[in-house]
């Protein structure tokens, strides 16, 4: 299987797809110009002087025609901003709690924490569909802070751990990949196109009425009417052309997802076998809002079983051939067998690999550089096996899951420890947790720190507004009480204030792109080397990797290169599109490595600056870089 062209070509596709559904918007606002140059002309009298402002009207509707549009996917876009939790809600969703204890929850919230400690990503919050038999699942979420993951209760009763892990994998490499906000601008757009259609028959039908009058304004009532129906013509064609331009899109991010989930877990009978389980039974779902999320499922939710244009998603016997090229044709092939079926529910809690066994297959796996995914999940489940029970339990217990984060905030420094416990003073309870937490987080490795940090985040999720509200109020105060020098403290707060549904309540005015990036490379050479002379050659390093782009890099004055800092400049940075920030995170790495040792302080301020960032982190998430 030749996974990396696949991507490739994925990538390609969707990127021409993506400049065609623009020019689709481009030749609306020109086609409504056109229209309206040739009803300005309809009836003139050829002898009389040409209207005055006919250039200026057929400009307007151009204008008119993209300002519509633009205001249609503004409304539409605002009304998703809630993030992944509200699209899985809508389906129907509840949320998972972190210390379910029932065998089947369990194995699927173990599966998504392995996931995304083995790529270095906060552990999305996990929405079950109780009353869907369907087996199907979806990612939604403007980002890896609001991203949800979502399974049907259909492909926790059926689908064995290898197949389940397939499945998880696909909607993490949307997540990565960012399909979900992608999806969601594509809909923006589709209403506002949506919306000049609606604009049309409004005119269309005011105009009914009038135009079969005797008036003097006769003919300007005819030219309304006709306006109207050309708005109502334009925009349906639109509406096809979107559609059909969004369904290709959608087809090609799903078969990217195929290839980066066996990338990913190194076993291509995982994610064949689910689509083999969908194609022998039914991915339809019940819930009304199903179809307008079609293309964040990972199969249609419709039981017609059209595939057509205007599917969301590629044939599955397409998909199946891609991922196994020796297939034969038959589904039963790609199945767990029944007895071993049948043994899932008694060992579905297992956090272990399955025993599935599936009819053999000759499958040449692709050539990975680096380490492979199979190994990075191999390694975080080691994490989670080597970390103390009382730990796991409270990154799970929505309670207990406070007094953990705050641990990680709690600063050393006597001056700062003093404010912070007097902070706390008022919850003498909450105090103690943290006293109780501090120790064993010492004792943790780097990895084992971060994977923690990682389990609790999707705890908060289960906490109500009004708590959400005042831990971040809590964790705002003691974010400012920390040292100066306590920089990993101050990330780890912004990535929990990110995390929770609430607006920052001292959000920092951003500063220019150019010195944002600046104080990023530079607190990072700073604090990574023991002399000015050593950072500025760390730094220039990772400047020289970065200022390809265009633009000559300076290490800032120390003074310039405190904590606080970093706040206003995270604000600027994450403005920036997901490449810039990608190639920003691989300038760090070479100022990390310019040495030829990456120590641990380094290594973890680079984690939490690529989750602050929301990319993936490149030293410990090496998997996925070649």
């Amino acid at each position: 299987m030749q996974f990396f062209e696949q991507q490739d070509q994925a990538r390609a596709q969707s990127g021409r797809l993506l400049s065609l559904f623009a020019l689709a918007v481009i030749g609306l606002g020109l086609l409504s110009a056109g229209a309206a140059h040739v009803l300005l002309s309809i009836n003139r009298d050829p002898e009389a002087p040409p209207f005055m402002y006919h250039d200026q009207v057929v400009w307007c509707a151009a204008i008119g025609t993209w300002g519509i549009i633009f205001l249609g996917s503004a409304y539409k876009m605002a009304t998703l901003q809630a993030g992944g939790h509200k699209v899985a809600e809508s389906m129907g969703g509840t949320l998972l709690m972190a210390n379910s204890h029932d065998p089947l929850e369990r194995r699927v919230l173990n599966v998504v924490e392995e996931m995304a400690i083995a790529a270095g990503l906060p552990v999305p919050p996990v929405y079950l569909l109780r009353g869907e038999d369907g087996i199907n699942a979806f990612a939604a979420g403007w980002s890896h802070a609001d991203a949800v993951i979502g399974v049907t209760q259909g492909a926790l009763s059926t689908l064995s751990r290898d197949q389940l892990q397939g499945v998880i994998a696909h909607e993490f490499s949307h997540i990565l990949h960012r399909d979900c906000a992608l999806n969601m601008r594509l809909l923006g757009v589709l209403y506002g196109i949506v919306v000049i259609s609606a604009v049309g028959r409004i005119i269309m039908h005011l105009t009914s009425g009038s135009r079969h009058r005797s008036t003097k304004k006769e003919g300007g009532v005819v030219q309304l009417f006709a306006l109207g129906a050309v708005l109502w013509l334009f925009g349906s064609l639109g509406v096809l052309v979107a559609r059909l331009i969004q369904a290709a899109v959608s087809q090609q991010r799903e078969y990217l997802a195929d290839a980066s989930a066996v990338q990913f877990t190194r076993n291509p009978l995982g994610i064949a076998g689910a689509l083999a389980q969908i194609a022998s039974g039914s991915s339809a779902l019940a819930s009304p809002a199903a179809k307008d999320s079609s293309h964040m499922l990972i199969s249609t939710p419709s039981s017609s079983g059209f595939s057509g244009l205007l599917s969301s998603h590629p044939p599955l016997f397409e998909r199946i051939s891609r991922i196994v090229p020796s297939w034969d044709g038959n589904f039963d092939s790609l199945l767990v067998t029944r007895a071993n079926k049948a043994q899932l529910g008694r060992s579905s809690a297992s956090s272990g690999p399955s025993t599935d066994t599936p009819a053999p297959l000759e499958i040449e796996l692709p050539e990975l550089g680096g380490e492979s995914g199979l190994a990075q999940l191999a390694a975080a489940r080691g994490v989670l096996a080597s970390m103390q029970v009382n730990l796991t339990d409270a990154a799970h217990d929505p309670y207990q899951v406070r007094a953990l984060l705050i641990a990680f905030l709690f600063d050393p420094d006597p001056i700062a420890r003093t404010a912070q416990t007097a902070t706390l003073g008022h919850d003498a309870a909450l105090l103690r947790e943290v006293y109780a937490m501090e120790e064993p987080l010492l004792r943790l490795a780097l990895r084992e720190r971060k994977a923690l940090f990682n389990l609790g985040l999707p705890t908060l999720a289960a906490l109500s507004d009004r708590q959400q509200r005042s831990f971040a109020q809590l964790v705002t105060t003691l974010r400012d009480q920390l040292s100066d020098g306590n920089l990993s403290g101050y990330c780890f707060a912004l990535v929990i204030l990110r995390h929770l549904r609430t607006q920052d309540l001292e959000a920092t005015p951003p500063v220019l792109v150019k010195t944002a990036i600046e104080i990023a490379l530079g607190i990072l050479a700073v604090r990574g080397n023991g002399t000015r002379a050593q950072a500025e050659e760390a730094f220039d390093q990772g400047a020289a990797q970065f200022s390809a782009r265009g633009g000559r890099l300076q290490l800032p004055p120390d003074a310039q290169l405190q904590v606080k800092s970093l706040h206003s400049a995270l604000n600027s940075l994450r403005r920036l599109p997901v490449k810039t920030r990608q190639d920003l995170l691989n300038a760090a790495e070479a100022v990390a490595t310019e040495d030829g040792v990456v120590k641990d302080s380094e290594q973890e301020l680079l984690s939490i600056l690529a989750t602050s960032l929301d990319v993936a982190c490149p030293l410990l998430n090496q998997a996925d870089r070649r």
